[in-house]
């Protein structure tokens, strides 16, 4: 049975004793088909699913060794696997350290391997709904430009639709509604 796991990340220094996680996941095999939620399992543990298993770690994403360490529990890390890092860069302020830290995860992990990313764009709508969550106290979160998130695929290469509005990847409809994401899906060669 192909094995998932789903490391759960901390950006690095924000939301220490947080309940509020953002996620970061390597995943190996088939996509499930639904998310199962771990709260009853526990930091660490594993639960299965159709497809294999999941597991929750909790960790600083600059902590590498720790996140890659701990899904290596669950993954075979010699074989190619997903790092996906969702909505979870914008809290890194410097968009070079951003870039700089999916190079280093991508470094460690073999060829073959895919990274899917993406970030909040700076559009009108979405700079008000950041600086309205910024004001409730929350750590604050950097829209990136399209140029930024390309950066985050140096030395990979981006499969089609390229960096794109998220909404575009695997439309439904000939024009879907736009959203304020943008993201990108790469190999490592």
């Amino acid at each position: 049975m192909p094995a998932r796991a789903r490391p759960s990340v901390r950006p690095p220094g924000r939301h220490r004793g947080s309940s509020t996680a953002t996620a970061a996941s390597c995943s190996q095999g088939r996509p499930s088909r639904y998310t199962r939620p771990l709260r009853d399992k526990g930091p660490g543990r594993a639960a299965a699913t159709p497809e294999g298993h999941t597991a929750y770690i909790e960790a600083e994403m600059a902590d590498m060794d720790s996140v890659l360490g701990q899904a290596a529990q669950t993954l075979d890390l010699d074989q190619p696997v997903a790092l996906t890092l969702l909505g979870i860069l914008g809290h890194v302020e410097d968009p070079a350290e951003a870039a700089e830290i999916v190079r280093r995860y991508m470094a460690r992990l073999p060829s073959g391997s895919h990274l899917v990313t993406c970030d909040s764009t700076q559009s009108p709508g979405m700079l008000a709904a950041q600086a309205a969550y910024a004001d409730s106290g929350a750590a604050r979160y950097h829209e990136a430009t399209s140029e930024q998130i390309e950066a985050q695929a140096e030395r990979l290469t981006i499969l089609p639709p390229g960096v794109s509005p998220v909404s575009l990847w695997r439309p439904d409809e000939p024009y879907p509604a736009p959203v304020h994401q943008t993201g990108l899906v790469a190999i490592k060669p």
